[in-house]
């Protein structure tokens, strides 16, 4: 039997940016489901997942063992391999009860580490900005 189709959310927010003659359109969703493309479940899967990971990782890095630090230090800035870094998610996603891919969870960690290098990005601009 068919599922009930839900009236579609709305976006949390939702703006355009012009870079040089391209406009692009950015939308921000609380889940990536919510834009009601197909294959729904696996995304709300995977951001349950990534949400999961990030809540850990702050967790170590900002905790009190330096050995822990270090670790996710490591995985976060490349310097460890993506599926290293993919079997800790998986830990993660288990802990969850939720089972992934070894695919998925290094899917998982590449949005991690780009998720880490746009707050760093974001970051240094704000530092250049304030000595202009």
């Amino acid at each position: 039997m068919p599922r009930k189709l839900l009236p579609k959310p709305k976006p949390l927010e939702a703006f355009t940016i012009q870079m040089n003659v391209e406009i692009i359109s950015v939308e921000i969703w609380n889940n990536l489901a919510d834009e009601g493309t197909r294959g729904a479940h696996t995304k709300r899967k995977r951001s349950k997942v990534f949400d999961a990971v990030l809540m850990t990782t702050e967790g170590y890095l900002n905790g009190n063992s330096p050995n822990a630090k270090e670790a996710y230090t490591r995985l976060i800035n490349g310097s460890s391999t993506l599926a290293e870094f993919g079997r800790i998610i998986i830990t993660i996603a288990r802990a969850k009860n939720i089972k992934i891919s070894q695919t998925l969870s290094e899917e998982i960690a590449q949005n991690v580490r780009n998720h880490y290098k746009a707050i760093e990005n974001a970051f240094i601009q704000k530092i250049a900005d304030k000595k202009k």
